[in-house]
């Protein structure tokens, strides 16, 4: 309640037999959010974004077409907080497509996205902590990890957080933490065991934040 509407932009372009684009992203109705409206179409359809795919006929070596498909959820929308999940997915050549995921947490009152500075007490503390549990997961549900995975380096990243009312979800794509072929993975993590490294009076958790 009180939070500006989240309504859906639809992108479709293609040239038959050469590639498909395909795309859904969220945008506030206008004077609402122009900030957010930006990052969120740079986010699906930024700058070259669509060049790799975009081709005048099917790919010689296979004769396959190109595609880039993207939607999205939304997981928390709140005055003070959204948290939109984007799931991307392409093919330019290769051996096989790509898919990827990309979160976007907003303050919708001010307009600026979040860091994680603006929900974490000490991130310096606060990352290495988190990791240790995502990787504690990993290790446990046998997620298919590389050697010496580099956990913090997606738990620093805002991009790789998707929030909603219960908790939080750090996502780890193919190439991340474990081979393409292992898939992606989540690490979900409730407020209570986050409670220890999150921001007194910040953001989260959103039922608590304002």
């Amino acid at each position: 309640a009180g939070a500006p509407p989240l309504l859906p932009v639809y992108f479709h372009e293609a040239k038959k037999g050469a590639y498909e684009i395909d795309v859904a992203y969220p945008a506030f109705a206008p004077p609402a959010g122009a900030a957010f409206n930006r990052a969120a179409h740079d986010a699906v359809l930024g700058k070259d974004a669509l060049a790799d795919y975009r081709q005048d006929k099917p790919n010689k070596f296979n004769g396959s077409s190109n595609f880039y498909r993207g939607t999205y959820d939304t997981t928390y929308l709140a005055p003070h907080l959204v948290s939109v999940t984007f799931q991307l997915a392409g093919y330019a050549g290769g051996a096989h497509p790509n898919n990827w995921r990309i979160g976007l947490l907003w303050d919708p009152a001010s307009d600026r996205p979040l860091a994680p500075g603006n929900f974490l007490a000490d991130p310096a503390t606060a990352v290495p902590a988190v990791s240790a549990l995502c990787k504690a997961q990993g290790e446990k549900q046998d997620w298919g990890l590389f050697d010496n995975p580099d956990f913090a380096a997606v738990v620093q990243d805002a991009k790789s957080w998707a929030i909603d009312k219960d908790g939080v979800t750090i996502m780890f794509d193919p190439y991340s933490v474990a081979p393409y072929v292992a898939g992606p993975h989540d690490c979900r993590l409730s407020f209570a065991e986050l409670k220890d490294w999150l921001k007194p009076g910040g953001p989260l958790p959103p039922q608590q934040a304002h």
